[in-house]
């Protein structure tokens, strides 16, 4: 109408656009780097000053994450039913801190299906250039990440609040003895390159997209989807050199090691003095725990390892080692079974040190903080298609116990009231923090004081829920799997397309998932 104006008053809905980390323009890549080096470099108290009540350090960060993954009696957020809530809502804390200092940032995700399908050798991701995330596995000796943005990146002794912590006063976790202060990586578990492991790639997701049930999609997203990343990244050595073994089932030594931590076979000092040698400061298995064992192999089974670790220690596989002690494919060199039950037990009680990722102070390496997005796109994708009766999800809170891996031991230790070398009580037991009704320690995502339980934060990830603070640009878009032609979200496409590449699901063989962040 001429000269008439008229109005319609409608709401908008305005949301956080997370994209994969090659989507984003160099300005907007640069902000997200920038804001978390100030995350990085500013302590909590400074950083609720300048910047608010949402703000967090890292030292915060990772002291909540060794809280929860660190605890003696059991891990909190791994290995069971709370493992996405837990991840997705500690990556919203963060995205809220880094918004704190620049509110034009989101957390990218890394979508590494593409580089398992681009790339021969994963360390040459354009992810680990300088001014990214830096060198996936330095040359340094002591595998410092030493050059680029992130270089001599400090693990610190900061963080006022109450958080376990390594013999020299270390945020990591307590049988990680290192004495480096900087965030460190190393492609080789022990003797072992990769662990075994490649990147998760297309046909890993296909196979997992076939699960109809929440409790699948968790053991997957929990292991062999996400796990492997990692294990990769952060690696494992002894600090006696020593000590090897060229064959470590996706990792299981170190994740075993924990196992017999929690126990209160495996011991580590309380505190090292800043001048003790690292080879000094080691983890053990004293002679007071282990004396009522008639043998290794007699410790190794009592304490659940030779079960737990899917036949990694079976006579099977002994008679294997045997045969090849003199190649590659050998685990051990050793020249009789009971010399490698020695050698093993003798491994784990050593327990030796491991890269930042491939521990429960994961989130000091900068990488920890891309990788979750992956899974909660892959789920929230999934949640979308149920819901258009595209696929079959059934959303009933629970898991899954794989059962064949040592870090998934579904049991609970108590350690209440134990002194000296005395042993805590373990049973089979839901470890808190996976139960539905359990409240997550992060909570104000709205500005309105509000907490979450598991099930209330899964119901605020319905990528339809109009509170959830963001979204992703895209939900089908694989470019990896359309180059293979493995469109496994698509009407009609099945499992029988796929051609094996080695890496199988919880129920099947192969590699085995694994947790992470001991």
């Amino acid at each position: 109408m001429d000269g008439q104006v008229e109005t319609f008053p409608f709401e908008v809905m305005v949301k956080y656009v997370r994209r994969e980390i090659r989507n984003t323009t160099d300005a907007q890549r640069g902000a997200f780097f920038d804001a978390m080096a100030v995350v990085y470099a500013t302590p909590q108290a400074d950083g609720e000053n300048a910047y608010g009540r949402k703000f967090r350090s890292i030292e915060r960060l990772v002291a909540e994450h060794l809280r929860g993954a660190a605890a003696k009696e059991c891990d909190h957020w791994h290995d069971d039913a709370g493992i996405m809530t837990h991840h997705v809502a500690f990556t919203l804390e963060m995205e809220q801190s880094l918004q704190s200092v620049n509110p034009s940032t989101t957390i990218p995700y890394w979508d590494y299906t593409i580089d398992e399908y681009e790339l021969a050798e994963w360390v040459d991701s354009p992810i680990f250039a300088d001014d990214w995330f830096g060198e996936a596995s330095p040359s340094d000796q002591n595998h410092i990440v030493t050059k680029g943005r992130w270089g001599y990146t400090s693990v610190t002794t900061g963080a006022l609040e109450t958080s376990p912590r390594n013999p020299y006063g270390l945020l990591r976790a307590p049988w990680n003895t290192n004495p480096v202060p900087y965030v460190l990586r190393h492609r080789y578990v022990l003797g072992e390159k990769d662990g075994g492991w490649k990147f998760p790639g297309c046909s890993a997701f296909a196979m997992a997209w076939n699960a109809t049930g929440l409790s699948s999609y968790l053991v997957n997203l929990n292991g062999f989807l996400h796990g492997p990343v990692h294990v990769m990244i952060g690696g494992q050595w002894f600090a006696d050199p020593d000590y090897n073994v060229t064959w470590t089932q996706g990792g299981n030594y170190l994740l075993a090691s924990k196992w017999l931590w929690r126990q209160g076979y495996v011991r580590c000092p309380e505190v090292c003095s800043s001048d003790t040698p690292s080879s000094a400061c080691v983890c053990s298995c004293p002679d007071e725990v282990t004396a009522g064992f008639a043998s290794a192999y007699d410790f190794l089974d009592k304490t659940g390892i030779v079960n737990m670790t899917n036949g990694m220690l079976d006579k099977h596989n002994w008679r294997n080692y045997l045969q090849f002690t003199n190649s590659s494919a050998s685990g051990f060199s050793c020249e009789s079974m009971d010399e490698c039950y020695e050698h093993a037990k003798d491994l784990l009680c050593h327990v030796g040190h491991a890269g930042e990722m491939f521990t429960s102070a994961a989130p000091w390496d900068p990488t920890f903080w891309p990788i979750h997005g992956l899974a909660d796109r892959y789920l929230a994708f999934k949640r979308m298609k149920a819901r258009d009766n595209e696929t079959t999800l059934e959303q009933t809170w629970a898991y899954q116990h794989v059962g064949s891996v040592p870090s998934d031991t579904g049991r609970v230790c108590d350690w209440d009231g134990v002194e000296g070398m005395a042993l805590p009580s373990c049973e089979r037991a839901t470890c808190p923090g996976h139960h539905e009704d359990d409240l997550l320690p992060m909570s104000n995502f709205l500005g309105l004081n509000e907490t979450y339980t598991n099930m209330e934060f899964y119901d605020l990830m319905d990528p339809n829920s109009d509170d959830l603070p963001y979204t992703y640009e895209t939900f089908d878009v694989y470019p990896a799997c359309t180059a293979q032609n493995v469109s496994f979200w698509e009407d009609g496409w099945g499992i029988s397309e796929l051609e094996d590449d080695g890496i199988a699901v919880a129920q099947g063989g192969g590699h085995h998932p694994v947790a992470i962040d001991p």
